[in-house]
């Protein structure tokens, strides 16, 4: 930002009585300011790459195991992998929510979405909000947190979520809720 501000700063050009370098200091300034730019902007291509590379990986290991999957019945098919998946993104991206870190944090969430559309494919889908009043048949209270911008009893955080097939319940979510501290 220094040479941004520097740049701008200038409001004429120095009096032709003093004899200019040939290459303006703003213009080095500038110089570098581009080439930072490049390299950071070729480190996140080279992440981003990296990240599709490891996407693609999954994604075809996903194809491998539906293609097994398909061999058996959906309800003999370990599906808990998937859903434990999906719940350690889950934490990951709210992480990342809380570090600032929003690009990455949209990753994941595709990353999410494509996981429950598989999961949708078998009939199932996964509960991963918890709403007040908590449903008791769906999510079981596994801990509290202490939290004054929340009411108390209230829902904070689904630790592991719910799974559905239809109306019957395949696995239980479990969800840490409020528990205002004493005062």
């Amino acid at each position: 930002m220094h040479w941004l501000s520097h740049l701008l700063s200038r409001k004429s050009p120095p009096p032709l009585a003093e004899a200019a370098p040939l290459v303006p200091d703003w213009a080095l300034e500038l110089t570098e300011a581009v080439q930072k730019v490049g390299r950071s902007q070729a480190k996140v291509v080279a992440r981003v790459e990296a990240l599709e590379s490891k996407l693609e990986g999954g994604f075809s290991d996903l194809r491998a195991a539906v293609t097994a999957a398909r061999t058996v019945p959906a309800s003999e098919a370990n599906l808990d992998a998937v859903l434990d998946a999906l719940d350690v993104l889950d934490a990951a991206r709210r992480a990342l929510r809380a570090s600032g870190h929003a690009l990455t944090e949209e990753g994941l969430a595709g990353v999410t979405e494509r996981l429950e559309r598989f999961l949708d494919g078998f009939g199932l889908s996964r509960r991963a909000v918890a709403s007040a009043p908590l449903d008791g048949k769906v999510f079981r209270v596994v801990g509290t947190v202490e939290r004054t911008d929340v009411p108390d009893g209230s829902p904070v955080e689904v630790v592991r979520a719910a799974a559905l097939a239809g109306d019957r319940l395949v696995r239980e979510g479990e969800v840490l809720v409020n528990r205002r501290p004493a005062t």
